[in-house]
């Protein structure tokens, strides 16, 4: 039986070096080599035509692989990278495996190492297969207090309503989760005292972790604070959770802190969340450029929330200057999110805003996603160039 490899390096030397020490193994069938650190778009494209079961990839370019890394965990979530070639730098290191790499080999390989590598990294790409489980939905606001996380709480509970299914929403804003708060929910555990026992989590503790609220379960991030969370250990909590829910939808900080990387690259859909504000576009600008750099871009769509009758830019102009798709609008209703908060329950069903996380949840229960992203022919509307006064003056109404 062969392993397809995927060959990507930073110059032709090391990939005829690699090449050359992979020939040693009679399991392993290269299908491509890249040379010279490919632009993501290439690599996108090569990865998901290839489907390689391993990818080499040289390292001596450290930053340029960081970047590849990203790119390839966003076109094949979970595929096994063995880094060859590796930096002496610790702090380098750790980056890398915090990016997906999996195995580290040295010029030149050695065949027991080789095969030890291989035969190491085909267990964990059958464990994370079997472990898809449900689908995993990813919210971040582009600005702080966007409303993502309100977004998040009410696609949660609507979710799981229309599968008949509990589902799970998880707050992971270390610094400002509000999740049970807007829940009226006291937690006694939280997502760090999970992480720490990911290792032999069981269902026992599982419910001593997280809270119950009418169709969903909790899990917060407990003491606010910046401690940062393992990836690793979070992975495995997340797994866990996928397997016992039929959807886990994650409130992440929009920070995009090394340990939510990985969960970007795993998650079936990525929801970018803005308002029209200029200085939240601002910002949104430049996290859909990060998103498209991590190479998870093909599962980005954006959600604009607190929409008015009228707005200074329109749908089809804040797709042009995002390069993503509006997936959705939110209607703004301080009123109706101020009453479901002192209800400790989601929006009400009856109203607007209520009606609108109907529709867009259904959207998700029912369609098959789509991965194109939408690329836009300039750089982004020119960014910004648009003058105070026709802001102003050219009012569009959002449809």
């Amino acid at each position: 039986m062969f392993l397809n490899v995927l060959i990507i390096s930073g110059t032709p030397d090391a990939a005829e070096r690699i090449r050359h020490d992979l020939s040693q193994s009679v399991h392993l069938k290269i299908v491509g080599a890249l040379n010279g650190y490919p632009v993501s778009d290439e690599l996108y494209s090569l990865v998901t035509s290839t489907a390689p079961d391993i990818v080499f990839l040289d390292c001596t370019g450290f930053q340029d692989a960081l970047r590849v890394c990203g790119v390839v965990g966003g076109a094949n979530p979970g595929i096994p990278i063995i880094a060859v070639g590796m930096p002496n730098d610790s702090n380098d290191l750790l980056q890398l495996l915090r990016a997906g790499v999996r195995e580290v080999l040295e010029f030149p390989v050695a065949i027991d190492q080789l095969n030890a590598a291989v035969a190491n990294v085909s267990r964990f790409a059958v464990k994370q297969s079997a472990s898809e489980g449900g689908s995993l939905y990813c919210f971040l606001p582009a600005k702080p207090g966007v409303g993502a996380s309100i977004v998040a709480l009410n696609t949660s509970i609507v979710l799981a309503r229309l599968a008949e299914k509990r589902g799970l929403l998880c707050d992971l804003d270390l610094n400002a989760g509000i999740s049970s708060f807007f829940l009226k929910l006291q937690p006694a555990h939280s997502i760090r005292e999970a992480v720490h026992h990911s290792a032999h989590l069981d269902d026992d503790l599982w419910r001593r972790f997280t809270s119950g609220r009418k169709h969903i379960d909790v899990i917060g991030p407990g003491v606010l604070g910046s401690a940062e969370l393992h990836s690793d250990g979070l992975e495995r909590v997340i797994a866990f959770a996928r397997n016992r829910y039929s959807s886990t939808c994650v409130d992440l900080s929009g920070n995009l802190e090394p340990w939510s990387q990985g969960l970007l690259r795993q998650a079936t859909q990525i929801f970018l969340v803005c308002t029209h504000e200029i200085p939240v576009l601002h910002l949104a600008r430049i996290k859909a450029a990060a998103l498209r750099e991590f190479g998870v871009g093909a599962n980005v769509s954006i959600l604009l929330n607190r929409v008015e009758k009228r707005q200074p830019f329109s749908v089809a102009e804040i797709e042009k200057m995002l390069g993503f798709h509006v997936r959705c609008t939110f209607r703004n209703d301080y009123r109706g999110v101020n009453d479901s908060t002192l209800a400790g329950d989601a929006v009400s069903a009856g109203s607007e805003l209520g009606r609108q996380f109907e529709i867009f949840a259904s959207s998700l229960s029912i369609a098959k996603l789509d991965k194109t992203a939408v690329r836009p022919k300039n750089r982004f509307l020119d960014f910004f160039s648009i003058a105070p006064a026709n802001i102003t003056t050219e009012r569009k109404s959002i449809v």
